[in-house]
């Protein structure tokens, strides 16, 4: 209800801003592999990911929120000073949201199909890791297929030579087509 609520253009605003998450990201947080994480260390009492009026939340809870469709008021340095002031190319809106809800119809998920207006626009390469806002880069996910199957669970999707999204269970095995897609026959680009 949130999420619907918070996708249309008529919402309030407050201080001439629409609501949204403050989330102050350290770049050693957001991409543990990053030559800043690698000098100052992940353990570092700088590196700590804080929401605004909440306080601290998890590296992992930071990488969520970074891969949602929230906005990101700035990754900093360990000393402070801010890498990215804001990430708008990282939502997918206006015309590459219209393609995308085209496109999926909802929830790609294997056996799910929720409605678009229930979907997040999931980046496949993460946009922390220099995945681009692009429909060949994007999936939609429910919340609950988006956190739980692919994040917490650790499903992979891919972009088959079909352009639709494609699944693979953790454990390996068959890549599955998306929910609306259950022609046999199709072929997976590698």
């Amino acid at each position: 209800m949130v999420e619907a609520y918070l996708s249309r253009p008529d919402r309030p605003t407050s201080s001439g801003i629409v609501p949204h998450i403050n989330l102050t990201v350290p770049l050693p947080v957001l991409v543990p592999d990053s030559p800043a994480a690698l000098v100052e260390g992940p353990e570092s009492p700088d590196a700590v990911a804080r929401l605004g009026f909440t306080g601290a939340v998890s590296p992992q809870a930071a990488r969520e929120l970074c891969c949602g469709d929230n906005e990101l008021a700035a990754i900093v340095m360990a000393d402070g000073v801010p890498l990215s002031i804001s990430a708008n190319q990282r939502l997918a809106t206006g015309p590459v949201r219209a393609a995308l809800n085209a496109r999926d119809h909802g929830c790609q998920f294997p056996g799910c199909g929720r409605p678009t207006s229930w979907a997040h626009a999931y980046h496949i390469k993460e946009w922390a890791e220099g995945g681009e806002t692009v429909l060949e880069n994007l999936c939609l996910l429910c919340a609950f297929h988006h956190h739980t199957a692919v994040h917490a669970q650790g499903w992979q999707v891919r972009i088959g030579s079909d352009g639709h999204p494609w699944f693979q269970a953790p454990e390996g095995g068959e890549w599955m087509p998306c929910h609306h897609r259950r022609s046999t026959g199709l072929t997976l680009a590698a």
